[in-house]
Parts: C-alpha cells; sequence; structure tokens
C-alpha cells in the first residue's frame, strides 16, 4: 500500500515516461543511451525513493508490531 500511494505522488506523465524507459532497459541502465539515463536519474529523483524507503520500512515494522500478541 505505501508503494502505491508514493508511486501515486508522482506526476502522470513520468509514470508513463519510467515505465517506458523500465520496459526498454529491462531493468539495465545500460541498455539506454546517455540522454535516457539522464532522465530516468531525473524521474528517480522526483521519484524520492530514499523517502519512499524510510515509508516502506516504517510500515512493514509497525505492521509486525500489530501482528504480535502477548
Amino acid at each position: 500500500r505505501a508503494g502505491k500511494e508514493h508511486w501515486d505522488q508522482l506526476d502522470p506523465n513520468d509514470r508513463t515516461r519510467l515505465v517506458k524507459l523500465m520496459r526498454k532497459s529491462k531493468g539495465r541502465a545500460s541498455n539506454l543511451d546517455e540522454g535516457e539515463r539522464t532522465e530516468l536519474r531525473m524521474i528517480a529523483r522526483r521519484l524520492q525513493l530514499i523517502r519512499f524507503g524510510r515509508n516502506a520500512a516504517t510500515a512493514a515494522f509497525m505492521g509486525r508490531r500489530g501482528g504480535r500478541r502477548h
């Protein structure tokens, strides 16, 4: 759920372009030309992956705590 919320905050044009770049690269940035790699980096910065990682880790931790019974 945290991933979907984070993804939805990205501009729709950036989401579309990111998907196209990822498909073209097949997960390897070396499959893209220099301009496409630069574009990919710029979109990744706007995606704020570090913030997403923190949010996902917090959600996972809180989810684990909620399942414990004493």
